[in-house]
């Protein structure tokens, strides 16, 4: 769920199909995206540049240097330890595996110790053409990114939940959950792209894990703990959306956090009775 502040590992996305997620136990990816010759995914689009791919490429500073989504690079500087200068990073991120459009990029940053991850963020967002940098310093992109993930995870538990589960309130809860966590999905997706990042296309390792420990669980004890990750998450993703709707810069943004904020703050009311009523 939402690690405030913490940046994700985010890979080129997927198109979703949205409307397969619902209905009871289908969850449907879709891969529609249009491609540059390299066959890459559709992830942003550079003014100036005729077509939209990942790869798409620009003049800076005499250099052709590839876009790269600076939430993405993240997963490359992982463990790094700021201050560091851009020689250390680019170190770092070989040894991680970066591509050679990654390294090309992390070259571009300017000669300069970064305190922190978010730095290294911000030099990237000053060196993107305008419309793209305030989807990476205003901190609305980390958050959709987060956010998707979540309702994508959302979702894989609760289709779960409609195969093993035979409490009716449960299976109510699970089928709302698919549906109002796609459409929370679709308005996500139609932020990305007005504001022209990647999305993830798949859940984060401890999702992953989560789904994992769930599946070997049956009966009261899947109900129970199921419940229990329910009100735990929710709770957490409230807290938030309120602060996203409070402090994000982009009106829109705002709005869709306050909105869904409302809507997560239901489900975890209905989290708490049902887990409750599982105790007693």
């Amino acid at each position: 769920m939402f690690a405030h502040g913490k940046f994700i590992n985010t890979d080129p996305p997927i198109r979703r199909d949205w409307r397969t997620l619902l209905s009871p136990g289908a969850r449907g990816l879709e891969n529609t995206g249009n491609s540059d010759m390299r066959g890459a995914v559709t992830a942003f689009s550079c003014e100036g540049c005729k077509a939209v791919a990942v790869r798409c490429t620009s003049v800076y500073m005499g250099v052709v240097m590839a876009h790269v989504n600076p939430v993405q690079i993240q997963k490359f500087l992982k463990g790094v330890d700021y201050p560091a200068n851009k020689a250390t990073l680019i170190e770092n991120a070989k040894t991680r595996g970066a591509d050679e459009n990654v390294c090309a990029s992390l070259d571009q940053l300017p000669d300069e110790e970064f305190q922190t991850p978010a730095d290294v963020s911000q030099a990237f967002g000053r060196m993107l053409d305008e419309p793209a940098r305030s989807a990476y310093t205003s901190g609305g992109s980390e958050f959709l990114a987060q956010a998707l993930q979540d309702s994508l995870a959302e979702i894989e538990l609760c289709e779960m939940a409609l195969q093993k589960t035979t409490n009716q309130d449960i299976k109510m809860f699970a089928q709302r959950m698919i549906e109002e966590h796609g459409q929370m999905g679709q308005e996500i997706e139609r932020h990305a792209g007005r504001m022209k990042f990647a999305l993830p296309k798949d859940v984060s390792s401890e999702q992953q894990s989560t789904a994992k420990d769930m599946s070997r669980l049956s009966g009261a004890d899947f109900d129970r703990k199921f419940m229990e990750h329910n009100a735990k998450d929710h709770e957490k993703d409230v807290k938030a959306f309120r602060h996203y709707a409070e402090q994000e810069s982009d009106a829109e943004i705002k709005s869709f956090a306050e909105k869904s904020a409302r809507t997560l703050s239901q489900h975890l009311d209905t989290a708490k009775d049902i887990s409750r009523r599982l105790q007693a």
